[in-house]
């Protein structure tokens, strides 16, 4: 997706859950796509198609069964609590990364104030002392739903995985039905 942030959270989630089923897909074959954000996702705003691109850093089940280093993999400001404190990551890493993405998408910025990408330990320590800024946090237009949509977010992007969502169809479920009442 070009940076023209920010989208209408209405967009955001339909983007997310065209993701939710591409992600949904690999997860069943139990690969993590470990790269998941914005400059991953090909989106034709005239067709409404989406796709996720760079699957360079898939963790397949091979990888997960002979891996014995835990090389830490994608870019800093989406990878999740539980892949920096170096446990090998599952779908809860994209979930987590997808979050992230619908921040950035909704806001127009990242959930870290005042640090560029470059600040690549700045932004680990951030993540793994869970001191990222949450979507209901910030101001948005006066929109009832709103809300609602930001708890998602905020709960795709949980600092405990287990406080997650534990599937891409638990997150793309909970969308599907925001963007339908």
């Amino acid at each position: 997706i070009a940076p023209d942030f920010p989208l209408s959270w209405q967009t955001s989630a339909d983007i997310a859950i065209k993701i939710c089923d591409v992600l949904e897909k690999a997860h069943a074959l139990e690969f993590v796509h470990r790269d998941v954000k914005p400059g991953n996702i090909i989106y034709d705003f005239a067709s409404g198609k989406v796709g996720l691109i760079d699957w360079g850093l898939v963790l397949t089940p091979n990888v997960i069964k002979n891996e014995e280093e835990r090389t830490l993999y994608g870019t800093p400001y989406y990878l999740s609590p539980e892949s920096i404190s170096g446990r090998m990551p599952d779908q809860r890493h994209d979930i987590f990364a997808l979050g992230v993405t619908l921040y950035q998408l909704t806001t127009g910025e990242v959930p870290f104030s005042d640090v560029t990408v470059a600040d690549t330990d700045e932004i680990m320590m951030i993540i793994a002392l869970d001191e990222y800024n949450r979507l209901s946090d910030h101001q948005m237009p006066d929109d009832p739903k709103f809300p609602l949509f930001a708890a998602i977010v905020d709960k795709a992007m949980a600092y405990l995985s287990k406080n997650r969502y534990q599937s891409v169809r638990e997150l793309r479920r909970d969308l599907v039905t925001l963007l339908k009442t």
